[in-house]
């Protein structure tokens, strides 16, 4: 489903530009100075601040939530490591719109401490991101969806022509947290 992510219309430009790394030299050119990210990579959050958000997760979402270790980036700076991760999937009748599965999990986190970063906003018509700071934590999630095989789209008409059963939209709900 990550093609879908392609489909976002407002992604911040450091999102479309990515790491950079950047070299100055000095006129003689004998040295040079080359700038790093030197910081730690990012580990997943203590098992009992997981398990809390999959709880949280599974009571407001209304399925079932299954939390793995997973390899994470922070899609802002490109710092890596890994992360909890937790994943809900469903079909349009769990959840009906993007907009209201992206409220509901934003109530999650902003009940818990953590603060929105519009640096990681991006929304689309299939689906939309967004990301979280709590101190030197980072949680991000993904709400996307895509049409079943047998929805028959056209491949030449936007996808709000498409008309859809509840079951034939397929929803994937991926929330990664860790710490810096």
């Amino acid at each position: 489903m990550n093609k879908f992510i392609g489909y976002f219309i407002a992604l911040p430009i450091s999102l479309m530009l990515g790491s950079v790394s950047l070299t100055l030299s000095e006129l003689g050119g004998t040295a040079a100075i080359v700038a790093q990210n030197s910081s730690r990579s990012y580990q997943p959050l203590p098992a009992a601040t997981c398990n809390q958000l999959k709880q949280e997760m599974t009571k407001v979402l209304k399925v079932k939530v299954t939390m793995t270790r997973a390899a994470f980036q922070d899609s802002v700076s490109g710092k890596r490591g890994t992360s909890c991760q937790l994943t809900a999937t469903g079909n349009g009748r769990n959840f009906t719109k993007v907009s209201r599965v992206v409220r509901s999990l934003s109530t999650i986190l902003t009940k818990q401490g953590w603060v929105e970063a519009s640096n990681y906003v991006a929304d689309g018509p299939t689906g939309a991101a967004r990301g979280f700071h709590k101190g030197n934590s980072l949680a991000m999630f993904y709400v996307e969806w895509e049409p079943s095989s047998d929805a028959k789209c056209p491949d030449d008409q936007p996808i709000s022509d498409c008309e859809l059963l509840p079951e034939q939209q397929l929803y994937r709900i991926t929330l990664n947290a860790a710490r810096g």
